[in-house]
């Protein structure tokens, strides 16, 4: 990674498009940034002139800024306008930005980290450069704090500020070019003013962690510019876009230590695949709250919003090639209408040959992780090297073994359709639910046990390629669905071609809901309805048709004049309920990007039902006392309520997102 890392750093300067906002670079450090000043390519650096603007350096918040001396620090920083290219050599300009910088360094995105133990006393020195506006920089301050602190500093003026660190925790600083500008409002030329802010206790060990911080910019197109000038929209972790995003060589049975700062103008439900992860703490810019051990659940896919942090642990129990993304399409996938190249273009199309460490048409918030086997332990005596525990279940639920359900899927276009406008999914397995086929969205449901080995062909009749993954289920790395990254060095998993098939093998470790979608990013294919739930069964349970309901939120982009649907209609048939009768409830929400708050009402007020998992984890027991029948989901997260209809009548089932009404199904309890 070094080489696109160094690409980035030294990306090219172009036409100065902001300029009245810059101001020139310090001559001590131009060598550092200097670049081809009549080029605006990010495609290749060039040695030799001084850069009116300089280029942006991604910083991986490894190493902390400022200088320490007798329990306190002091760090003098700056805002200046900056020469950003997030995606190397695929989009064809770089991007004109204001950055922080430490004094006499680079300009980095994300800011500079400002990382201390809890009692140390931080003075702040900020100099704005930018030639012509006002900066409104947030976060400076002792934690927790309320909002509303800020320093405002002038164009060309310095101001300073000092504060005690204040409580252990994860927070950040911002800044805007306005004083109404909200964290999450910022999509412009300040979007990328955010810097980390981490406090560790004030003695003892500090665990091995990481710090990332997701952004995103979305500057509008000029067609009428010469020349053209197009739309711009990206979403990076730490100043960089996937491919070029930080990878992670792990070994089975390492302990990862994650944190998130989320200073955007979005929600971002993070998903693991392949394992689950622990939340530790969730906090705001102001605020870090830490989990005591019986609050603190475990999911695979965890909605991040607007303006909010998190700290996560894992650790990998499979070798292979994983991924995490936001699971947002428009944040994890090269859209090709945001002023990337021809040649980024040819990149990204489902079926177009990848070049090396690209996967199919993934861009954004994407980080590749690899994981490899642990060393064998040295044996002695002949003894066995390692015994056996539950802890090591779906490590050894991943060895091959014959199947007990062998499933057969076949996706193909809607039945009069020249385009893939839905998408008609069929089952087979004429020895656990036989004959089942929908033909229809979202496709069939998918039955498996814990522990029992299965095989499940998928078969493409689709006139383009696809892929499927398998979300939520811990499996081997190969078949898990993300086409050239899946696998290992010594394979990958495949596109599945039009008129092929693909075998996927699992053992499920465990029980609960998960689903199975479709992860071609950049098509339509899941928001067209390449979707459908997955329940794994426990040792000794027996499926029950009348006492489940399954929900799914499905549906395109909002903006793009399309809304969510619940089991893929806007008014699923009524459904019929016996009163007293008790239930599980299956929800999930894989949509392409939107929220779905789901709501059951009697008379416009929400009925009671018992949360009991998520992702299915089993929820701890602070989270499952009844309450009002009403979950904001996110894309990518699954519940599981337990509902227990206590009076006959009507009920209305509905799905909202920011408030206007998707998709109604009636529900009558007799």
């Amino acid at each position: 990674m070094q080489h696109r890392l160094v690409a980035v750093a030294l990306c090219a300067a172009g036409p100065l498009a902001l300029s009245a906002l810059s101001s020139h670079h310090p001559a001590p450090h131009r060598a550092a940034t200097t670049a081809r000043a009549d080029s605006s390519s990010c495609a290749a650096p060039a040695p030799t002139d001084s850069l009116p603007i300089p280029a942006a350096v991604p910083n991986d918040n490894r190493l902390a800024a400022g200088v320490r001396s007798s329990g306190a620090l002091r760090l003098e920083l700056e805002v200046r306008m900056a020469r950003w290219c997030p995606d190397g050599d695929r989009r064809p300009a770089p991007i004109d930005i204001a950055a922080f910088a430490a004094a006499g360094g680079a300009p980095r995105i994300p800011g500079p980290l400002i990382r201390v133990r809890a009692g140390t006393r931080i003075t702040v020195r900020l100099r704005n450069r930018l030639a012509t506006r006002s900066i409104i920089v947030h976060g400076l301050r002792t934690h927790p704090a309320a909002a509303g602190d800020t320093i405002r500093v002038a164009a060309g003026a310095v101001r300073s500020v000092t504060f005690d660190a204040g409580a252990p925790g994860t927070y950040y600083y911002w800044g805007a070019l306005a004083d109404s500008v909200t964290v999450d409002a910022r999509e412009g030329i300040d979007s990328q003013l955010t810097g980390a802010l981490i406090v560790d206790p004030a003695t003892g060990p500090i665990a091995p962690d990481r710090v990332f911080v997701i952004g995103m910019f979305a500057f509008p197109g000029d067609s009428t510019s010469t020349p053209r000038r197009p739309t711009r929209f990206g979403a990076v972790i730490n100043g960089l876009s996937w491919p070029y995003t930080e990878r992670f060589d792990l070994a089975v049975g390492d302990t990862v230590h994650w944190r998130w700062i989320n200073a955007t103008a979005a929600n971002h439900p993070l998903h693991l695949h392949g394992f689950f992860f622990r939340i530790d703490a969730r906090g705001t810019e102001g605020r870090d709250t830490a989990y005591t051990p019986e609050r603190r659940r475990s999911v695979v896919t965890e909605r991040m919003d607007e303006g909010s942090t998190m700290t996560m642990t894992w650790g990998p129990a499979r070798p292979g090639n994983w991924v995490l993304h936001c699971h947002i399409r428009a944040h994890a996938a090269v859209d090709w209408f945001w002023g990337l190249t021809d040649s980024a273009r040819a990149h990204a199309h489902p079926g177009a040959e990848m070049p090396a460490g690209r996967m199919n048409d993934m861009a954004g918030l994407v980080l590749g992780i690899r994981v490899r086997p642990r060393p064998p332990m040295v044996a002695s005596n002949a003894k066995p090297m390692v015994k056996a525990t539950s802890a090591m279940k779906p490590l050894l639920a991943a060895i091959p073994a014959e199947p007990v359900h062998r499933i057969r899927i076949v996706i193909g276009p809607s039945a009069g359709s020249d385009t893939v406008v839905r998408i008609a999914s069929t089952l087979e397995d004429p020895g656990w639910v036989a004959g089942r086929d929908t033909g229809s969205y979202p496709g069939p449901l998918v039955l498996l046990e814990r522990g029992k080995p299965a095989a499940i062909t998928v078969v493409n009749e689709l006139p383009q390629p696809t892929v499927v993954h398998w979300h939520g289920i811990e499996l081997e790395s190969y078949y898990d669905g993300v086409a050239g990254w899946s696998g290992d060095s010594t394979r990958t998993t495949p596109v599945i071609a039009p008129h092929d098939s693909f075998v996927a093998r699992m053992t499920p470790p465990r029980a609960g809901t998960f689903m199975y979608h479709a992860h071609m990013q950049s098509t339509t294919q899941v928001g067209d309805g390449l979707y459908g739930p997955i329940v794994v069964l426990g040792e000794g349970e027996r499926w029950d048709p009348s006492s489940e309901v399954i929900w799914m939120v499905g549906g395109r982009d909002l903006r793009a004049g399309y809304a969510l649907t619940l089991d893929g209609r806007h008014a699923p048939p009524p459904l019929l309920l016996a009163l007293g009768h008790r239930y599980r409830v299956r929800i999930a929400n894989i949509s392409e990007d939107n929220t779905g708050d789901i709501a059951l009402l009697a008379d416009s007020v929400p009925v009671e039902w018992r949360p009991l998992a998520k992702d299915a984890a089993r929820l701890p027991a602070a989270y499952t006392a009844s309450r009002p029948a009403r979950v904001r989901t996110s894309v990518g997260e699954t519940y599981d309520f337990e509902l227990v209809p206590r009076r006959a009548g009507e009920l209305r089932l509905e799905v909202r997102n920011t408030g206007h009404l998707q998709a109604v199904q009636r529900v009558y309890v007799r």
